[in-house]
């Protein structure tokens, strides 16, 4: 990966404690045991203070408990507030992140997951974007990782409301298409998104949850331009 799209942005860590379980679905009955699941990394930001409406552009954490396995890369829509730690404030992770987390962790096949986002505004919305040079970079990003990392698996989760979605379809035109995944599919058959308020609303990832383990998968996707 071209190391110096990097420069001038902050790196900064990132560790959060959370549960298996998605407490904001108590009414959803879980087939398997709560466990705590331990998370550090880093995140690449343009600020030292990040807040919203700053841009991160790079999110990278590992699973404390599962010391081996693969590289998941996931591209979703936009960062939400996943913070490091600042002034006396701990490091979050957000929601959204956190089922990702929650989905590889039950399939105990990765221990490490890079999380890339159509754009690059904490918080915004496709409105917001514009091909500004935070765009631009966020892009060149995404390119630069893909092309020096064909051997990983990818796991699509930018919903119906991502930006820039066929710049990265041609991006990933090289990867083996076996190695191209969702965790589930909208009725137009884009990769769903894993935010809280569709799990509130349709319960797509405890659906996962229950339905997988170590001995399954994600779904195979094929990207149709």
């Amino acid at each position: 990966m071209n190391k110096a799209l990097f420069n001038n942005l902050h790196k900064l860590t990132i560790k959060d404690c959370f549960d298996l379980y998605i407490h904001k679905s108590n009414n959803y009955n879980y087939k398997f045991k709560n466990e705590k699941i331990e998370v550090s990394g880093f995140g690449y930001y343009d600020k030292k203070r990040p807040k919203q409406g700053n841009h991160r552009f790079y999110l990278e954490l590992s699973i404390e408990q599962q010391k081996e396995g693969e590289t998941l890369a996931v591209i979703m829509m936009n960062p939400s507030n996943t913070f490091p730690e600042i002034e006396k404030r701990e490091s979050t992770v957000d929601d959204t992140v956190k089922n990702i987390i929650r989905m590889a962790y039950k399939l105990k096949k990765y221990n490490r997951i890079i999380i890339l986002n159509s754009f690059s505004l904490i918080s915004g919305t496709v409105k917001n974007v514009q091909e500004d040079d935070c765009q631009t970079k966020n892009l060149e990003i995404i390119n630069s990782f893909i092309n020096t990392n064909k051997e990983i698996d990818y796991l699509l989760a930018w919903g119906s409301k991502a930006a820039d979605i066929d710049n990265i379809k041609n991006y990933l035109k090289n990867i083996d298409g076996r190695r191209i995944f969702v965790y589930k599919r909208t009725l137009n058959n884009a990769p769903c998104h894993p935010s809280i308020r569709v799990e509130n609303r349709y319960k797509y990832v405890s659906e996962f949850l229950n339905q997988h383990d170590e001995k399954s998968s994600f779904i195979p996707y094929e990207i149709i331009n």
